[in-house]
């Protein structure tokens, strides 16, 4: 399953100057003399740093002044890990009572903690997300928010490094780590009651349910 995989390292200076640089010439933008050096400066040593420059020069483009990307731009879109975090405290604001739950629910589902406690993206298949049209517009909103990448199979995280950048969801996943640790043993058991053929024998029952 695995034939072709290729793991990258993280970029270096040069290539995350030029993830800059080429698409706003591609797109006839402008970069303020010395934006690409504050950029820089503020992603340097993050393994998760382009996607969080994706994130926030796209909210710095919202803030452009004609054809300008401005560092007052950037710095309005709250920068690296607050661009993303304002993206999604938004969606969270724009939510009712219920729906805030539901949306705790599927971010939590999302993630999952590394032995030392580091959170990891967890793809999650459409069919384990419930089909109810609220659930629909929640997952229609975090995809819009480019917080979610969401296709026909599978929801998945846009930013693994979401979980340090936005706060509300690190005390999430910090007051839910006896919620992870069951969530992770019932994973692996459905995994491989499945390889077995989903025998009725192995299935949870009395005391072990």
């Amino acid at each position: 399953a695995e034939t072709g995989l290729v793991l990258l390292g993280p970029l270096g200076e040069e290539a995350l100057r030029e993830a800059i640089e080429g698409p706003a010439r591609e797109a006839a933008l402008l970069l303020e003399p010395g934006m690409v050096d504050v950029l820089l400066q503020d992603v340097r040593d993050d393994p998760g740093a382009l996607p969080l420059l994706s994130h926030a020069l796209r909210e710095t483009w919202e803030r452009r002044e004609g054809r300008t990307l401005t560092v007052e731009g950037y710095r309005a879109s709250g920068g690296i890990r607050g661009a993303v975090a304002r993206s999604a405290e938004g969606v969270y604001d724009d939510l009712l009572g219920d729906d805030r739950a539901k949306l705790r629910g599927l971010m939590l589902r999302l993630l999952t903690l590394s032995p030392d406690g580091e959170p990891l993206r967890s793809a999650v298949p459409r069919g384990a997300i419930p089909e109810d049209a609220a659930h629909e517009h929640l997952v229609e909103r975090l995809v819009q928010a480019r917080l979610v990448t969401a296709d026909a199979d599978v929801l998945d995280l846009a930013h693994e490094t979401l979980a340090r950048a936005w706060p509300r969801l690190r005390g999430w996943l910090d007051d839910d780590i006896e919620g992870q640790r069951t969530l992770r043993h019932l994973s692996a058991a459905a995994e491989s009651w499945h390889a077995m053929g989903r025998p009725d024998a192995e299935l949870y029952r009395g005391d072990r349910l």
